[in-house]
């Protein structure tokens, strides 16, 4: 490339969009739509399109007025820019609100990695940020989130042919499977008897559930009768009871019995 070549790149408004202005090595002129008209977007999407020339990255437009390039030049592709590159893609169908939590989330990921180019990640890279991310305590769910958001990220890039690459996030990348009927641990017997000591029009219930280990779900639930959730500050709280003599007659149980 010339060493006097000058990549800066220029926007102005024409009619509704705006449009970029650059010249490749070879002196000719690209005026490209940059399809918006919010000025803040098209600066962004100049600065991105600098950023590529500076590295010798053309598209195939740049590339049909250049026949003195038989290849396109093979540029590693830096993770930060490709990250700024999903997103601005992928933002046009997003509102603000999910386009900056899907910013913050995927920004915060890819840093942990602690890589610089794109395809430098491995399946290996991906497993272990799971397994600190499962240390940390995340949840299953959390990690489900994550993952997606990766593989969804990778496989932008390599289906837009920016990077010549399997996707990193693949069936190997596991996250452990737990299951939603197991408590994560018991309860101490010390939180039990906080429970028990509260002054509440529910305890009946809350001493049948602690003494028999009934489910509260199918405890709740029967004859059609269903308890009323409302928010609270407390799981107990939360609970009320549409009808407590009538629930005991129907259960069959003396729930007054339990101390």
């Amino acid at each position: 490339m010339d060493l006097n070549y000058d990549p800066r790149c220029s926007i102005y408004l024409n009619g509704k969009y705006y449009y970029l202005s650059y010249y490749l090595p070879n002196g000719k002129r690209i005026l490209k739509s940059l399809s918006t008209s919010k000025r803040m977007l098209a600066k962004k999407k100049m600065h991105l399109k600098e950023q590529e020339l500076y590295e010798g990255i053309f598209d195939d437009h740049d590339i049909l007025k250049m026949p003195e390039i038989r290849v396109s030049p093979q540029v590693r592709l830096d993770l930060n820019l490709g990250v700024e590159k999903y997103l601005d893609a992928s933002g046009v169908h997003k509102n603000a609100r999910t386009q900056n939590n899907d910013k913050y989330a995927l920004e915060s990921l890819i840093s942990r990695l602690d890589k610089v180019f794109v395809d430098e990640v491995t399946p290996y890279d991906i497993q272990m940020l799971l397994w600190k991310l499962k240390s940390e305590n995340k949840k299953e769910a959390t990690l489900r989130t994550y993952r997606g958001i990766l593989k969804k990220f990778f496989a932008w890039i390599t289906e837009n042919g920016l990077v010549q690459m399997d996707n990193p996030v693949n069936k190997h990348s596991l996250i452990k499977q737990t299951s939603n009927l197991v408590r994560d641990r018991l309860p101490k017997p010390e939180e039990i008897q906080r429970i028990l000591s509260c002054d509440s029009e529910i305890m009946p219930v809350m001493r049948f559930l602690i003494h028999t280990g009934a489910n509260l779900v199918r405890f709740s639930i029967f004859n059609g009768r269903i308890l009323r959730m409302v928010s609270g500050t407390s799981a107990i709280n939360r609970i009320v009871l549409l009808n407590l003599e009538s629930v005991g007659l129907i259960s069959g149980v003396n729930l007054d019995q339990f101390p």
